[in-house]
């Protein structure tokens, strides 16, 4: 909390009686974070009590990213959006559970283990986070979470093989009628064909790729593109979060090449 807080990271404490059964779904622990938003941290201020709130989105949907995000999943259900703009960093705060040791991440995001080892020490991922028919403990967890309207597959490895396949792809829900659509990182981009295209970013630092991910799910969404093929990321550092979104997104459906 000290080092890393206000940040993107979430930490799992056992309740207290004091805490209602309403936050915690009826369960004994408790999620907190302190954003690092200076909107979300005046607001907090003037309140002077911590707020409990579930996210801005329909559950399964892409998370929102901006103001525009939540009002589509949620015009007339909420009474009011205060914009703080679009998100800094894309997918959301990484999970740790400290109600045991060692800690273990329920959902990795922009911090990962070797983030928070000289923090934290030893950290392992949750068993629920790679291994199915456990019961998730956070909802990120679910198999199917994050996803667009549109089917999505993901293909992982090494370059040449992943941009053949992706092509070879493209070819084929191209002659079944399907409006496709490609996310590839900005070195293999003029490679793709597809009906829409939309950059993720230089593959050698996956900061931008976190950013926009989850924009551009939405937006292949928007311009009614049916199947979406995606150019994955290496699971290290941010990576790690990445494909966890991803994973969840496709339904599972990544290959590694």
């Amino acid at each position: 909390m000290e080092h890393l807080w206000p940040g993107p990271l979430t930490l799992v404490f056992k309740a207290e009686d004091s805490v209602p059964k309403v936050v915690t779904a009826g369960g004994d622990t408790v999620a907190v974070r302190m954003p690092s938003h200076p909107i979300a941290l005046s607001l907090i201020e003037k309140l002077g009590k911590p707020i409990a709130a579930p996210s801005a989105n329909i559950s399964g949907r892409p998370s929102p990213t901006k103001a525009y995000d939540v009002y589509e999943d949620l015009k007339g259900k909420i009474p009011m959006i205060l914009d703080g703009g679009e998100s800094r960093i894309g997918i959301e705060s990484t999970v740790l559970d400290l109600t045991e040791k060692p800690f273990k991440i329920l959902r990795p995001g922009y911090f990962d283990r070797e983030d928070l080892r000289p923090y934290a020490g030893l950290v392992l991922y949750d068993p629920g986070l790679i291994q199915e028919g456990i019961v998730p403990k956070s909802p990120g967890q679910k198999y199917k979470h994050y996803a667009p309207k549109a089917e999505v597959y993901c293909y992982r490895g090494e370059k040449n093989a992943r941009v053949e396949r992706i092509r070879e792809k493209l070819l084929y829900w191209k002659k079944l009628g399907f409006r496709t659509g490609v996310l590839a990182f900005s070195e293999n981009f003029d490679l793709y064909s597809a009906d829409e295209r939309l950059s993720l970013g230089s593959e050698k630092s996956y900061i931008v790729m976190a950013h926009v991910l989850f924009q551009h799910l939405r937006e292949m969404d928007r311009r009614k593109v049916q199947i979406v093929l995606v150019e994955g990321a290496e699971e290290k550092g941010l990576g790690v979060g990445i494909m966890n979104r991803l994973r969840k997104s496709s339904k599972g459906r990544v290959e590694d090449l």
